[in-house]
């Protein structure tokens, strides 16, 4: 859920004082950010079984560069949609119609993997299936209930199980 939806959420009203702490105090803590384990071993594999992955994250622009450059993906990603490409946050479903669009996709091409309940609604509200992994705090109970079509532990569990996840569908049609 992007800043301005969270706030709003919390307090009832956007606050760019806040919001303008929270940047302030994210940048602060940037260099302590790790990568998830196979995060970017999963990517690869993706990429090398010729599936298109993109990067869709609420985040702004100059966050999801550090982001990428942290992960090493920047040559093996098609591309990234940030905050800075749509009006409404996740919840909302804009950011993965609009990488879906962007990408050239439909719904039945495409998955999401995400760590949130707002990932999986806005996935659904996309009509996008969404793989959902338990590293952002919620339960796998919650991600259900929102929606997932599949839980994982983390995305190391979900690497290792990448041939009978529900992404086995996109790589038998790659022929992989």
């Amino acid at each position: 859920m992007g800043s301005d939806s969270l706030l709003t959420a919390l307090i009832g009203r956007r606050d760019d004082a806040i919001a303008d702490a929270w940047r302030t105090e994210y940048e602060l803590l940037m260099p302590e950010v790790l990568p998830f384990p196979s995060a970017s071993a999963l990517v690869a594999e993706l990429h090398h079984s010729d599936i298109g992955v993109a990067l869709a994250t609420s985040a702004p622009a100059d966050h999801v560069a550090q982001l990428i450059d942290l992960l090493g993906i920047a040559q093996i990603i098609d591309f990234a949609t940030d905050s800075d490409d749509v009006d409404h946050a996740k919840p909302d479903p804009e950011i993965f119609l609009t990488a879906m669009h962007r990408g050239h996709a439909t719904p039945d091409q495409t998955y999401v993997v995400g760590d949130s309940k707002w990932d999986v609604e806005a996935a659904n509200a996309a009509r996008i299936r969404c793989i959902a992994v338990e590293s952002g705090g919620f339960s796998e109970a919650e991600l259900r209930d929102a929606g997932a079509v599949a839980v994982y532990s983390d995305v190391h569990a979900l690497r290792n199980g990448l041939r009978t996840s529900p992404l086995a569908e996109l790589l038998q049609a790659a022929g992989t």
